[in-house]
């Protein structure tokens, strides 16, 4: 039964497991204009660092074990937990094209949020690493994409 409870986040975890959503997603805001190309580039840059930074390097480095009662739901685990990957992948996207665009990027935060919690409900992650990986995220993709939201307006104009 419990299981049954879980499938949906185990669903929602596997879309977030390597890049795939984020690169759908990218290519769906291509379709969108040079402002959404420019925030797809953008999130998938921040995306593809953190990615490499988590699993290379911050993974290996805390080795942090899993949760002892992971649900099998969330499928075979053989790498340290700390930080998220998940969570870091997902907030450096969403950051990086959301401050790029200076609007839109609700659909990708909610998409991350979503991402994140399904890590902690399937018990694959204490909720430290996801919290985490969200930070180092945001804060990846917040540099990615530059300090302060892009308004082409403000560009067109100089101010």
């Amino acid at each position: 039964m419990a299981t049954d409870r879980l499938a949906g986040w185990a669903l929602i975890s596997r879309a977030g497991r390597a890049p795939r959503i984020w690169l759908a997603y990218a290519c769906a805001l291509s379709l969108s204009g040079a402002a959404s190309r420019r925030a797809a580039r953008h999130g998938v840059a921040a995306m593809l660092l953190t990615d490499r930074l988590v699993t290379l390097l911050l993974k290996p480095l805390f080795g942090r074990a899993r949760p002892a009662d992971i649900s099998p739901a969330a499928g075979p685990l053989t790498d340290p937990s700390f930080p998220s990957a998940h969570a870091a992948n997902g907030f450096a996207f969403a950051t990086a094209a959301g401050r790029t665009l200076g609007t839109g990027g609700t659909a990708a935060y909610l998409a991350a949020g979503a991402i994140a919690a399904s890590r902690v409900a399937l018990r694959a992650h204490h909720l430290t690493d996801v919290v985490a990986g969200a930070a180092l995220g945001a804060l990846i993709g917040g540099a990615t994409a530059g300090a302060r939201p892009r308004d082409p307006a403000v560009v067109r104009h100089g101010r």
